[in-house]
């Protein structure tokens, strides 16, 4: 289902300048003026060459004319022509010098927030195959920049094995339209449109699979530069960190500050100590999180309210109903009919 923040987080949500090279690079490699839909995004194109981080609602924005202007839906896909080395700045090297894609996938689940600390990324085993799922968050993030993402993520992977890997399949939430078969014909697999999340599968034969561009000197020297790079972005970023994990706790039905804390290798002290001198706390944002659930699940009319208040960890639908009332001044039947 689709991913909300609150504006205070979606606001302050950034991507890593060497991502955004790759809308600009897609956008010259198709004929695209890339340093006028930049500066129209409100984004120096000078930017993308240095260290830093550009706001994800702005990116958004470049994402979205760059496919308008190209009168392609299935734009995302050409990430995957202009994929490069430093794309993740050291995390894509790293990537690239891993010995399998088992161990491609570990890094990943580690590190990913270089990239994007917001996006809802969860990787699961299921029988014979992982699911490696990507969620953009609904009015900051694009849905073409998400496929990018996912087509930039599948080439390094080609990269690295040298020879064309594929998916087993793919699901992707938007609707099969007239490229349908451009997504087919790219991933090399069956293409379920108007799924529930954006994901790719692996089989379990593909994990342990050598790859020829494994190199353990560059994977410990970028192992070092990725982790110092995320503990800075942590401590700079921790409001955002902590409410895209909690995102992924409560997908897993785990309501316990102990399983962010140790994502964040701190211990829980120190974390509400941090985020009250921010001037929040745990429970709050797992408030917020709640009522935003709550919200999108009431409004989608799938689930009644013993599984809402299951899903948001609540012992029973009279409690989630008492914390519905306190959060939005009526009951959830009362809003479902409003909505």
């Amino acid at each position: 289902m689709p991913q909300t923040v609150p504006d205070s987080v979606g606001m302050h949500a950034t991507l890593i300048s060497s991502w955004v090279q790759i809308p600009y690079r897609m956008m010259l490699k198709n004929g695209i003026d890339a340093d006028a839909v930049f500066r129209e995004a409100d984004i120096d194109p000078q930017q993308l060459y240095m260290l830093t981080r550009i706001p994800s609602y702005k990116v958004k924005r470049v994402w979205d004319k760059a496919a308008e202007l190209s009168n392609d839906d299935a734009f995302g896909l050409k990430a995957a022509e202009v994929v490069y080395a430093g794309m993740y700045h050291s995390l894509s090297v790293l990537l690239s010098a891993c010995g399998s894609l088992r161990e491609i996938l570990d890094k990943l689940m580690r590190y990913r927030k270089v990239v994007d600390p917001i996006a809802v990324n969860t990787l699961e085993v299921l029988e014979r195959e992982v699911k490696l799922t990507c969620s953009p968050i609904v009015y900051y993030e694009s849905t073409i920049g998400t496929e990018a993402w996912m087509a930039s993520f599948l080439e390094l992977y080609r990269r690295a094995a040298f020879h064309p890997v594929s998916p087993t399949r793919v699901s992707l939430q938007r609707t099969e339209g007239k490229n349908a078969d451009k997504y087919r014909n790219f991933f090399n697999a069956p293409v379920e449109f108007e799924a529930d999340i954006n994901a790719l599968f692996f089989s379990e034969r593909q994990l342990d699979e050598p790859l020829l561009s494994a190199n353990t000197t560059l994977l410990v020297q970028n192992e070092q530069l990725t982790a110092q790079y995320i503990n800075q972005l942590l401590r700079d970023d921790l409001i955002n960190t902590v409410y895209t994990l909690l995102l992924i706790s409560i997908d897993k039905g785990i309501f316990s500050i102990d399983w962010v804390a140790n994502e964040m290798n701190m211990c829980v002290r120190t974390l509400q100590r941090k985020l009250k001198s921010m001037g929040t706390s745990y429970d709050t944002l797992l408030t917020e999180i709640r009522r935003e659930r709550a919200i999108q699940y009431i409004t989608s009319n799938h689930y009644n309210l013993a599984e809402i208040a299951y899903r948001l960890g609540f012992s029973n639908s009279a409690n989630f109903s008492r914390a519905f009332r306190n959060w939005t001044g009526v009951s959830p039947a009362r809003y479902q009919k409003m909505s």
